[in-house]
């Protein structure tokens, strides 16, 4: 007797998490989005690539020398910003 495959597990995106806060939970992502940059927006613009607010580092990056993107933002520990598990590719 056959055995049925095991099941699959499921992964959640990013961007489906992105898209249930916005539609499910009722977080206004484009007002968050608006917040975020406003608070890095002087640094960056002053050619800063890692900016620490809080605790945390934003990293920005330039895309096609047409805008400033912040493309992550780190937990900062004791000297050196730490990708988390999550950010590595563990659970």
């Amino acid at each position: 007797m056959r055995r049925p495959p095991a099941p699959l597990p499921v992964h959640v995106s990013d961007h489906a998490i992105v898209r249930y806060l916005e539609r499910v939970g009722g977080f206004d992502i484009e007002t968050l989005r608006a917040q975020i940059a406003a608070r890095v927006a002087a640094a960056a613009r002053a050619g800063a690539t890692t900016i620490r607010i809080d605790g945390y580092d934003f990293v920005i990056a330039r895309n096609d020398s047409r805008a400033l993107v912040l493309t992550t933002v780190l937990e900062h520990h004791g000297g050196q910003a730490r990708m988390t598990n999550r950010e590595r590719g563990g659970a």
